[in-house]
C-alpha cells in the first residue's frame, strides 16, 4: 500500500463516503472507489462495511489507520521544516568567540538573534584566540568572533565593531603623568 492509497483510506474513514472523501483529496469520487477497490484486492480482506451509502472501516481498516498516524505525523514534520529551510526560519549555527567577546557582547546579540529565530540551535563556545582560527578552519563553527584578528589564509574576515579601549588606574598612578 502506498502512502496515496493510505492517504484515501484515512480521509474515507474520516468522512464515512467517498464523495466527501474525494472532495478532500482533490479527486474524483470514481477514483477514491477504485482506489478502495484496489487496497482491498492488495490486501486481501474488506477494509470497509458498506451500509446505507455509508462506510463503516472494519477492524483491519482501523489498524492501518492507527499505524499509518506516525507515518502521517513524520510527514507533516517533514513539510513543517522544508517550510522553516525555505523561509529561513530555522537552522543550525555554530559560533566560536573568544572570551572578552563571548562573556559581554555576544550574548546579548546572539539572545536578540534567537529571538527572531526561535527555531535555530545555536552551538556557542568560548575559545582562546586560536582556537577561533581552528574552528573556523575545520568548520566545526560557521561564525568566529575575535578581537585584533590578522590576515589569515582561508579565512574571510570583516570588521563588525570598533570601540575605544581604555586603562583604569587608581586616582594617583603615576602612569597618566609619565616616568
Amino acid at each position: 500500500m502506498n502512502l496515496r492509497q493510505l492517504e484515501i483510506l484515512r480521509a474515507v474513514i474520516r468522512h464515512r463516503t467517498t464523495v466527501a472523501a474525494a472532495d478532500e483529496l482533490a479527486l474524483s469520487q470514481p477514483a477514491v472507489s477504485n482506489a478502495l477497490k484496489t487496497m482491498e484486492a492488495q490486501a486481501g480482506f474488506a477494509l470497509f462495511e458498506r451500509v446505507n451509502n455509508r462506510l463503516f472501516p472494519t477492524a483491519e481498516a482501523m489498524a492501518l489507520y492507527k499505524e499509518s498516524e506516525a507515518i502521517f505525523a513524520l510527514h507533516a514534520k517533514l513539510e513543517n521544516r522544508v517550510r522553516d529551510l525555505r523561509e529561513n526560519r530555522s537552522g543550525h549555527l555554530a559560533i566560536v568567540a573568544t572570551p572578552p567577546l563571548a562573556y559581554s557582547i555576544i550574548p546579548s546579540a546572539l539572545s536578540g538573534f534567537l529571538r527572531r529565530r526561535p527555531e535555530t540551535r545555536v552551538f556557542f563556545d568560548v575559545r582562546r584566540y586560536e582556537g577561533i582560527i581552528e574552528g573556523v578552519l575545520s568548520r566545526v563553527a560557521e561564525l568566529g568572533f575575535a578581537l585584533g584578528l590578522t590576515h589569515h589564509p582561508g579565512i574571510a574576515h570583516e570588521v563588525v565593531h570598533t570601540g575605544e579601549m581604555v586603562c583604569v588606574l587608581p586616582p594617583r598612578h603615576p602612569l597618566p603623568t609619565g616616568p
